[in-house]
């Protein structure tokens, strides 16, 4: 704009900033321009001098700048084009500026870029140098493809309950990312659908923790892909191959990763591991403000030990171990990349020698199986044939030869067959492939051989990995890859120090270079990062358990994402009413159905390499071959060994006697205390060689957890099978709690969830016990197979429980140990048939010559029990005199009138599903207390009542307290 063209003072404007950038060098050459834009009406060049008319207070002055102090760019560039958002990230600021428009003004004189943003209300903002600039965000989560689920999601986060007080913590971080979705995260690229993206290996390989080949395979497609997806049961070693892929991304300076999941334990295990190899000085353990606050306090601890390490890694460079062996040291990518080669060879023989081994122990059940049905035959012996001393392959072969080929009618076919079989299997005229004898015998000989074989193959493979040092080399590729580990961690350069600030205590751009490894859940790290600054990967460890808008909030803030879980473990328990009447856009994006495991793996379908790690290392090989064999498609390799000499199976069942014990209301939830009892029978005969620290009773339903453990600890952990996920027992009692009434069946398919079935079995290391109804739930279909899996192990592993109570009388089955009892049983005596039974009962133990003198009233008010008053609280008394409440059976002594035992039958629906009523109980219970009247309650749920009576009265017998005498 020339200084001719400028109109008058009063209607002059300053040069629009959205055609024209004025840079100004205030100081001497090699100073830095500024844009002074905004105060400029006017310009003109004039041979080497450019004149500028800056604006002032009062009027305009006119200025004239050599040419080397002033710039005037014109046309930028809209970049990048589209109506989007940007955020507009400046070095040194911490809050991005937010922007629709992005204004590009490149320089000639030196190559340089100018970029001006311009916010919503279309004002254009101060242009920076494009060195100023951090980075650059596009709005990611405004496409037609991401706004309908994150909308979707959002009104499922506004309807989660409040917790204790606050609201949901999901609330807020997801209102924050909602307002702005960063285009390269990797949320964004998952609800575009965007491509996963591959990008070559950077180096070699380290594998510090140790290394199989399944983990070897997840690690190097985690390090490779922009999207991947690791996934295995318990003990495959998911924790391990985590932090490989950490080591491998945080050796490289600057690199950034993101540890995650619904809670904080389910992370703190791999901060501990890391730890403990040395390395906490790299972890930054954070998350909820509280814990962001002792990071930044404990700030100094890990910075010493990093010093310590660096200066450890200098002294021992060079050393030589005691045994006078140089320890391994850093290697090269060529020296890393052979002992890899090499291992993963000897690996493959391991395997195999693990896959025969596990074979060997199914084919010996199979072998014990077939030789029981092979006894109730008379079978003559085979005749010794060639055929016999060649391989079980040639045998099988003969049994499917003659048992597909079709029947010969014309001796052309005869002998055709004959001829055929000659030539395949050698001299086979005496077998008769028709003959069912002929075929035992020969499924007899296969065993045989094949056993054999595999007892020779394993032997060879022992012999090769021992010949091949194959331990030593595993352990010396560990060790190379730690020292290695060491020497780039200890090489890094760090920026200057750094600390949290208040009262955020959010890291900084520095803090994340020196501590990259960011612990935290998924909704608390938002909170812990810079503002706009994206980790390069966040790992989501237990994934099956986080729902899609968590898992949303950390994909958000990386760019990467490692998902890390189990598809066939528990998903996230979802409250109906959070989900009524929404409809997700689209079925792999259903908040109440998916979690991010399979939401991901169902989205990106077969572009996302998924990794099954299928080296087991922690149950017995039975109890894990249930879930083999029935989740995994027979995927896992066992490469744990039956414990020799322990008294008791690695698999049992134990069923409740005859009976419908299961109770269930809306208000109590659902219990079974007859499981209850038969758990702690199972853990007095079967596993009291098990620590009381390694076992745990564990049930589908919290109100049975909640009374198991009441009654079962301290000897005995007790827990829902949700939260026993990711946990693990030496033995593990699983209730099943229903039965084969319509309340039981209702439940049955939350029972008989195949994930709740794999988590509950997969959670025990020794011995796992099925405690479950006598009928052993038949119309289930995962607990059926559990039951008939186990009974194939060990026919005798099938047990019943002989536990009984007297009111089992009231089903319409039960047990034969009571039909003596039934027929004695009056009814109709007292207020109900359970207190007929209980009736019957103590007028049979009465009869007997230690409790002689002892009589049996049925109804006694409490009343005329109380000889003071005084003992008792204005409520008590109340409730004595104003109350018909009475105890429904007192034993006294007839002699002396005096009480002895008060006994209270309680009804399961009057008594436990009654609030009121056990308010009552309670208040009855402090009376008796008070009074001295020992009293023994009788739960019609309960069991072995007549041992509880006689341990009540013996008990009263001995103590022989001051008690009131009976009223008439």
């Amino acid at each position: 704009m020339a200084l001719d063209d400028i109109a008058p003072a009063p209607a002059r404007k300053t040069l629009d900033p959205s055609r024209y950038l004025v840079l100004i060098r205030r100081g001497e050459p090699g100073s830095p321009f500024e844009d002074k834009t905004h105060e400029v009406l006017g310009f003109r060049h004039d041979g080497d001098r450019t004149h500028i008319e800056h604006t002032r207070p009062a009027g305009s002055k006119s200025y004239s700048y050599p040419q080397a102090r002033v710039r005037v760019l014109t046309d930028p560039a809209v970049s990048p084009p589209g109506p989007r958002r940007y955020r507009f990230h400046v070095h040194g600021h911490g809050r991005p500026i937010r922007a629709t428009r992005i204004l590009t003004f490149h320089d000639p004189h030196d190559g340089s870029t100018w970029l001006r943003p311009v916010t919503g209300d279309d004002r254009p903002q101060r242009a920076r140098h494009h060195l100023e600039i951090a980075r650059i965000a596009a709005d990611g989560g405004t496409t037609a493809s991401a706004g309908p689920v994150l909308r979707y999601w959002k009104q499922i986060v506004d309807r989660l309950p409040d917790k204790e007080g606050q609201p949901d913590p999901l609330r807020r971080p997801f209102g924050q990312m909602l307002e702005f979705l960063d285009d390269e995260s990797a949320l964004s690229a998952y609800l575009n659908r965007r491509p996963v993206q591959e990008t070559p290996p950077d180096g070699a390989v380290i594998y510090p923790f140790g290394i199989n080949l399944s983990q070897r395979e997840a690690v190097h497609r985690a390090l490779t892909h922009s999207v991947s997806v690791i996934h295995g049961p318990p003990g495959t070693g998911k924790t391990q191959t985590i932090l490989n892929i950490i080591a491998n991304l945080v050796r490289r300076p600057g690199t950034t990763v993101g540890v995650v999941s619904f809670n904080n334990p389910a992370v703190e295990n791999v901060g501990e591991k890391l730890t403990g190899l040395g390395y906490p000085f790299l972890i930054a353990d954070v998350g909820r403000k509280q814990k962001r606050e002792r990071f930044a306090a404990g700030i100094g601890e890990p910075r010493a030990l990093r010093s310590v390490h660096v200066a450890d890694h200098r002294r021992q460079a060079g050393a030589r171990g005691p045994d006078g062996r140089e320890p391994a040291g850093p290697a090269s990518d060529a020296r890393l990349a052979e002992m890899d080669a090499d291992l993963t060879a000897l690996q493959e023989y391991d395997r195999e020698r693990a896959e025969k081994a596990h074979l060997l122990a199914q084919l010996e059940v199979e072998r014990r199986h077939f030789r029981e049905h092979l006894d109730r035959h008379e079978v003559p012996p085979l005749q010794e044939l060639p055929l016999l001393w060649t391989s079980s392959r040639r045998i099988l072969g003969l049994l499917v030869d003659g048992g597909l080929a079709p029947l010969a009618r014309t001796r052309l076919q005869r002998l055709t067959r004959w001829l055929r079989r000659y030539f395949v299997h050698g001299l086979v005229r005496p077998l008769d492939t028709a003959d069912i004898d002929v075929v035992l015998q020969l499924q007899a000989a296969f065993y045989e051989e094949r056993t054999a074989e595999l007892r020779r193959r394993i032997a060879r493979l022992d012999r090769l990995l021992a010949r091949r040092k194959f331990r030593d080399l595993g352990e010396r590729l560990t060790e190379t890859s730690l020292a290695t580990f060491a020497a780039d961690v200890a090489g890094q350069r760090l920026p200057a120090p750094d600390v949290p600030p208040a009262p955020s205590y959010r890291l900084t751009r520095n803090l994340l270079e020196e501590f990259p490894v960011v612990l935290s859940t998924c909704h608390a790290l938002r909170d812990s990062l810079p503002h706009g600054v994206l980790l390069d990967y966040v790992i989501i460890d237990e994934a099956s358990q986080v729902d899609l808008a968590t898992a949303a909030l950390a994909m958000s803030l990386a760019r990467r994402v490692v998902v890390v879980g189990d598809r066939h473990q528990l998903q996230p328990i979802v409250k109906e009413e959070v989900v009524r009447g929404l409809r997700p856009p689209s079925p792999d994006t259903d908040y109440a159905t998916r979690s991010i495991l399979t939401s991901v793996l169902e989205r990106y379908g077969d572009a996302v390499p998924d990794t099954l790690l299928r080296e087991h290392y922690r149950c017995d090989p039975a109890i894990i071959e249930y879930c083999n064999r029935k989740f995994y498609d027979g995927e896992l390799i066992p490469f744990t060994k039956s414990r020799a000499g322990l008294p008791t199976p690695a698999m049992l069942v134990h069923r409740t006697p005859e009976g419908n014990h299961m109770r269930a209301s809306q208000g109590s939830g659902t219990s079974n205390q007859r499981e209850i009892s038969v758990s702690q029978q199972v853990m007095d005969t079967f596993l009291g060689h098990v620590p009381a620290g390694g076992r745990a009773v564990i049930a589908p339903f919290r109100r049975h957890a909640d009374l198991a453990a009441t009654d079962l600890r301290p000897l005995t952990d007790a827990d829902t099978v949700h939260k026993y996920q990711g946990r693990d027992r030496q033995a593990v009692v699983l209730n099943t709690v229903i039965d084969e009434t319509w309340r039981g069946q209702r439940r049955l398919e939350f029972v008989d969830d195949p994930r709740l079935v794999n988590v509950a079995v997969s959670r025990a290391v020794d011995h796992f016990v099925l405690v479950t109804d006598s009928d052993m739930l038949p119309r289930s279909r995962n607990i059926r197979d559990l039951v008939e899996y186990i009974r194939y192990l060990d026919p005798g592993a099938v047990g019943q429980s002989d536990i009984v109570s007297i009111f089992d009388l009231l089903y319409a089955e039960y047990s034969e140990r009571l039909r003596p009892l039934a027929r004695r049983v009056l009814r109709n005596r007292a207020d109900s048939p359970a207190e007929d039974i209980t009736w019957t009962v103590l007028e049979d133990l009465l009869a007997e010559d230690r409790y002689q003198g002892l009589e049996i009233a049925t109804q006694y008010r409490v009343k005329n029990l109380v000889p003071d008053p005084g003992v008792l609280t204005e409520r008590e008394r109340k409730f004595v005199r104003h109350s018909r409440t009475s105890v429904d059976f007192l034993v006294y002594n007839r002699v002396g009138n005096r009480p002895l035992l008060a006994i209270e039958v309680d009804g399961w629906a009057f008594h436990a599903d009654s609030p009121e009523q056990l308010r009552r109980d309670a208040l009855k219970d402090e009376i008796l207390r008070k009074i001295g009247l020992p009293l023994q309650r009788l739960p019609t749920t309960g069991d072995r009542e007549i041992p509880r009576i006689r341990a009540a009265l013996a008990a009263a017998l001995i103590a022989r307290r001051p008690a009131p005498r009976a009223g008439s």
